[in-house]
């Protein structure tokens, strides 16, 4: 059976508790890894005002991780009363406003150039929840009233919100702690203005995830004293594929990544990118044979590689094959094959449900992608 442990944000690091949750799900993805996570309580605890950014932390029995991420909402549902407070990542604590300037000296008034209040910081905020940075447009206006603006917007949003529902029909009180993994920290801009040429796709991946820009002197990743990512199973494909080294565009770190995940390498062959535990970066060419076999006669459902898997410890990015599915044709290749699936995401419920999906076929986007045309972020 698995366990469920909270530890406080990473970002103030501590204390280390242990949950007994009513009901747990999480799901995994072939392309980003950890994904998400809901966590159903009984006990209310300190969850509303303290519980957002917690670290979260599943094991298994042999005590290997089959989970990770952090609270990004939490509600309490209590009789015919919901508050919810949260997202945490719908917060702002760095905020930059966008804005056009406009020419009153001419009969009509005119829209004049483009220009930004530049970076404002709440540091309070950002010492305990991170740098949640956000980009705002406020249309035509002047920069005494851009900066006005910028300031009340950030004084509204550089605190996590608090919500409140009210239902007709009481329910038992209870509280649902919902989860994100560290992948989606990879929210932050990664524009890079002074290297030109070319880069392999994965020494670009690990610029975006550990570089600092040159422009600035600031590390990409403003977190990165808190939340690194380790870059120690970013691979190398065999058959390299470059990329432009030049960013000016304002595209996330995820974006980028994404787009470059699509690109495989030079023989076509897919890759796969996901963030793992301990904040791993993984990168790598997505396996070509069978790690997983299933018997649909096998009244358990159980997986097997080699032995039997737990259902908590099945990941996606494997193929799995239905040993006792007989189609009536075996086609020579695994993608062809009705037998195999190749595992895109992966649910898994307490105590022992577990659901698979796989979608072999890619999207134009990223076929794209896959000759440089920017289809999916490059």
């Amino acid at each position: 059976m698995i366990t469920v442990r909270a530890q406080a944000p990473l970002i103030l690091g501590g204390w280390q508790s242990r949950l007994t949750p009513n009901q747990y799900t999480h799901v995994i993805n072939a392309v980003g890894g950890f994904e998400s996570a809901n966590i159903v309580l009984a006990d209310l605890g300190d969850w509303l005002a303290n519980g957002l950014g917690r670290h979260i932390e599943t094991y298994n029995p042999a005590l290997g991780i089959c989970w990770e991420g952090f609270v990004n909402q939490v509600d309490i549902v209590y009789g015919n009363l919901t508050v919810t407070r949260g997202p945490f990542l719908g917060t702002t604590n760095r905020l930059n406003a966008v804005y056009s300037t406009v020419d009153t000296t001419v009969i009509p008034p005119t829209e004049g150039i483009e220009a930004e209040t530049g970076w404002l910081d709440d540091l309070a905020s950002q010492a305990v929840y991170g740098v949640l940075p956000a980009v705002i447009s406020v249309g035509e206006t002047n920069p005494a009233d851009a900066l006005a603006i910028a300031r009340s917007y950030l004084a509204h949003h550089s605190l996590p919100l608090t919500t409140q529902t009210f239902a007709a029909a009481p329910v038992e009180p209870s509280v649902i702690v919902q989860c994100l993994g560290y992948r989606h920290w990879l929210f932050y801009v990664y524009n890079q203005l002074v290297n030109v040429g070319l880069i392999n796709t994965d020494a670009k991946i690990v610029d975006i995830l550990t570089g600092t820009d040159a422009a600035t002197g600031n590390p990409y990743n403003l977190n990165s004293a808190w939340l690194p990512f380790d870059t120690t199973y970013v691979e190398t494909p065999g058959a390299v594929v470059q990329v432009p080294r030049y960013e000016y565009e304002d595209r996330t770190a995820w974006e980028l990544i994404q787009g470059l995940t699509a690109r495989g390498d030079a023989n076509q062959n897919r890759w796969l990118f996901g963030i793992y535990e301990g904040r791993q970066a993984r990168y790598g060419q997505a396996p070509t044979t069978v790690e997983y076999t299933a018997k649909l006669s096998d009244p358990a459902q159980q997986i097997y590689a080699g032995g039997p898997v737990d259902p908590w410890d099945v990941r996606p990015g494997r193929w799995l094959e239905f040993e006792d599915f007989d189609p009536g044709y075996y086609p020579p290749t695994l993608e062809e094959d009705p037998r195999a699936m190749f595992i895109e995401s992966v649910t898994y419920t307490m105590p022992n449900q577990l659901a698979l999906s796989g979608d072999p076929v890619s999207s134009l986007s990223d076929v794209m992608a896959s000759f440089g045309l920017g289809g999916v972020g490059v």
